[in-house]
């Protein structure tokens, strides 16, 4: 039905597939694109400030009195740039974790990406993100409402699917740990 598709490299490092069919998985691509889609906000306007800034510097020229400063406010851009090019690399190249989301579609997450999409399978099994519940928490509460949410004993079959994966992928983390 779909080609499967290798992994991006950078920051758009997710295959969501075409359509989202649950608004859980929706609010994590969501929250990681619009964080994505801000950093890059913010370098566009901060090289657009600086711009601005060296055009002005640069045209009055004559007003300054040590021709340093000007050479110091470029030094400063330069390093600048320097810095946002390398935080970039460090996060295209950050050590990333297979795993698969709510939807089933794989996904490749960092270690801060991890953190949310635990969140949000924790939100998915019914358990309170804010008390951390360990590996055992986790397991004893699947345990007991495995049966409950089981298709075949009148439970969705979507919801046990979402429910069944948030599980896996929090054992799996817990593993990895």
């Amino acid at each position: 039905m779909y080609e499967r598709q290798e992994p991006k490299q950078g920051l758009a490092c997710f295959y969501a597939g075409p359509i989202m069919a649950h608004t859980a998985g929706m609010g994590l691509v969501a929250a990681i694109l619009a964080s994505v889609g801000v950093i890059a906000l913010a370098i566009v306007l901060a090289r657009a400030a600086w711009r601005v800034f060296l055009v002005l510097a640069s045209k009055s020229i004559d007003g300054v009195r040590d021709r340093g400063q000007v050479d110091q406010v470029r030094m400063n851009y330069n390093r600048l740039l320097y810095l946002i090019e390398q935080e970039r690399r460090r996060k295209e190249t950050e050590q990333k974790a297979r795993f698969t989301d709510l939807n089933g579609q794989p996904v490749y997450l960092t270690l801060v990406e991890q953190g949310l999409f635990r969140r949000e399978c924790l939100v998915s099994l019914g358990l309170v993100p804010a008390e951390k519940p360990k590996k055992k928490q986790v397991r004893s509460h699947w345990r007991k409402n495995v049966i409950r949410w089981h298709p075949d004993q009148g439970g969705d079959g979507q919801q046990w699917l979402v429910r069944l994966r948030a599980y896996e992928a929090l054992m799996a983390m817990e593993e990895a740990v």
